[in-house]
């Protein structure tokens, strides 16, 4: 029975012989004995100590081409079906505590890479994608074909999806790269509709080879974090500061390697990476 869940450890191996402390409704006097916070039911002087909680935890994901934000499709591979290592490994490195149930933040359609959030954190969630939040998604798209000024007037007056006119907050023409064979669009939009970038992009004649999302409101996606790969964001303050808001939430770092989440403490050099 582990001593942390209370204040006075005294007390709590008084409470013991004194017969005041049940385990599933078994009268405990053992202090050695090993008990699940999160499953079994603890009284302590006629009080029920509270079952733990799985922490809130944050990740940024560079998601891949030909993965879906949902788990509940089976035709394709799933965000969260990348997280099944550090799932496997979460009662070993956090016993007694109950896994974190993570869902993709928002969506990026199965063709569409970049940043995605994934995270248990409802309120989170839920100040993200909440219209009155207004944060811009930044999108790279690259397409077939040659850009002109036509094409970037045509996407910057908008098209309608879904019955609402939607109109992208800039639209810009990115240098080619030296041996590219294809234009790149940088597309900042809000409105967050079904595919819009690629209705956008489609309304001006021009068709996309690759979209990749690179930012969400303040925070851009790393440009040395690989494909599969996953970062724990910082901290409240480090969120907050880049127009992400975050509550009531305990978040570390972690680094997803080759597959396997390797939890780490707070490093200079990682934290120049993600503030960079």
């Amino acid at each position: 029975m582990t001593l942390l869940l209370v204040e006075n450890e005294n007390q709590f191996r008084l409470s013991y012989f004194e017969g005041k402390v049940t385990v599933n409704g078994n009268v405990c006097n053992t202090p050695q004995t090993k008990v699940d916070p999160a499953k079994d039911v603890i009284y302590v002087n006629g009080s029920r100590l509270p079952k733990r909680q799985p922490r809130k935890v944050c990740f940024a994901l560079n998601k891949p081409k030909g993965y879906i934000c949902s788990s509940g499709e089976k035709e394709s591979k799933s965000v969260i079906g990348l997280f099944d290592d550090y799932l496997k490994n979460w009662d070993k490195n956090h016993s007694g505590v109950p896994a974190p149930r993570l869902f993709t933040v928002g969506r990026l359609d199965v063709a569409t890479t970049g940043l995605i959030i994934v995270t248990n954190d409802g309120d989170f969630a839920q100040k993200l994608t909440h219209p009155s939040s207004n944060l811009s998604k930044e999108y790279i798209a690259t397409v077939d074909g040659s850009v002109h000024k036509k094409h970037l007037l045509t996407i910057s007056e908008g098209t309608t999806i879904e019955g609402v006119h939607c109109i992208p907050d800039s639209v810009e023409l990115l240098p080619r790269m030296q041996d590219a064979q294809r234009d790149r669009l940088r597309i900042v939009v809000h409105d967050g509709r079904k595919h819009e970038v690629r209705e956008l992009v489609k309304s001006a004649g021009l068709e996309i080879y690759s979209l990749k999302r690179v930012r969400i409101g303040g925070f851009k996606l790393p440009s040395d974090l690989g494909f599969q790969i996953a970062l724990k964001l910082l901290s409240k303050s480090w969120l907050i500061r880049n127009r992400f808001e975050l509550l009531n939430s305990d978040i570390l770092f972690a680094s997803w390697i080759e597959h396997s989440y390797i939890v780490l403490e707070v490093c200079e050099k990682i934290f120049r990476l993600l503030i960079s």
